[in-house]
């Protein structure tokens, strides 16, 4: 496509919108800000053009307190900009008549700040507001016998809700080994049985345990970066986990990174420094179930193939 120039948007985006509880919080420190730039390509492989195609992209949004996108910018300028059942917003890119062996890309570009947030448990008692994620849903089965079994046993004898979801967490990251990156889902029930995963292994299990404990959980699509220099593009994408804790509100715990021992502590009920979220939910209905973005095309034959990568760069800008 022709070189264009990056058009900002007209505003800064605004905070999700959401009502449920805020997080309380200890007093923030500094916040560290990253330039993040999330390219998708989409190839047109076939033989023929391509009449249309329809993108729909999750975007990096300002989540009070941990995380504010100060500037963001698309290259093209022109989308419309929905919101799914999880507040996530998303940009939806529309392009029509992709000619054979073509290569179109959407570039977003942001400047966001994360703020490391401690938040205040208190004594982790009270009521948990009704119409939180509970349930059992696609990798997620919180109804399976040995998810149940599990998480009574766990929980047995705690008192407070702090108390299970920190013995669900401390179980994974004693049990649990990283297997390295898997393209596949495979679900919350296989990774117990198998005792092994990526981080959304980790991340679907500990989900899956915490609800079966009548605990609120959701999953985070997200990205991960130092914080002094750039990392690996395949190092950048990642999943973690938020909890609903009495008297907190939603807290984030990243069970694959507190796998070990002399980590345990820095990754539960605290929102570290490098942990970016993209979007919330487990089974986008606006992305097929797909993670980050998703692609439809309409196409004028069989032998029409079209294809997308996706590409993340993370650059601290201040420390």
């Amino acid at each position: 496509m022709a070189a264009q120039t990056l058009q900002r948007t007209p505003a800064i985006f605004p905070s999700r919108t959401s009502t449920l509880s805020p997080v309380r919080t200890a007093t923030p420190v500094s916040g560290i800000r990253y330039e993040v730039i999330e390219t998708i390509r989409l190839y047109n492989q076939g033989p023929q053009k391509v009449s249309r195609v329809s993108l729909s992209v999750v975007l990096i949004s300002t989540i009070p307190p941990f995380q504010s996108v100060i500037s963001a910018s698309f290259l093209p300028k022109e989308q419309s900009i929905q919101t799914d059942p999880d507040g996530n917003r998303i940009a939806v890119f529309e392009f029509k008549d992709l000619a054979p062996g073509s290569r179109t890309d959407v570039v977003l570009k942001y400047q966001v700040e994360i703020t490391p947030v401690v938040p205040q448990t208190g004594d982790c008692r009270g009521t948990i507001p009704a119409g939180l994620p509970i349930g059992a849903e696609k990798y997620l089965e919180v109804d399976a016998p040995q998810i149940r079994d599990l998480a009574e046993r766990l929980t047995k004898g705690k008192a407070t809700a702090c108390d299970k979801a920190r013995a669900i967490y401390d179980y994974i990251g004693d049990t649990m080994t990283y297997s390295g990156y898997n393209p596949q889902d495979v679900g919350a029930l296989k990774a117990l049985n198998d005792k092994k995963g990526d981080c959304t292994e980790f991340s679907d299990l500990f989900i899956a345990l915490n609800r079966a404990a009548g605990i609120p959980a959701r999953s985070i699509d997200g990205i991960t970066c130092c914080t002094n220099a750039k990392t690996k593009n395949e190092d950048i994408k990642h999943n973690w986990a938020e909890v609903y804790l009495p008297g907190s509100g939603w807290v984030t715990v990243d069970p694959t990174w507190g796998r070990f021992a002399q980590e345990r502590n820095r990754y539960f009920a605290r929102h570290p420094e490098g942990h970016i979220v993209v979007g919330y939910g487990r089974n986008n209905s606006m992305l097929d179930g797909y993670h980050f973005f998703y692609f439809r095309y309409w196409r004028e034959d069989e032998n029409t193939k079209m294809k997308a990568d996706e590409e993340w760069s993370i650059t601290v800008l201040k420390n």
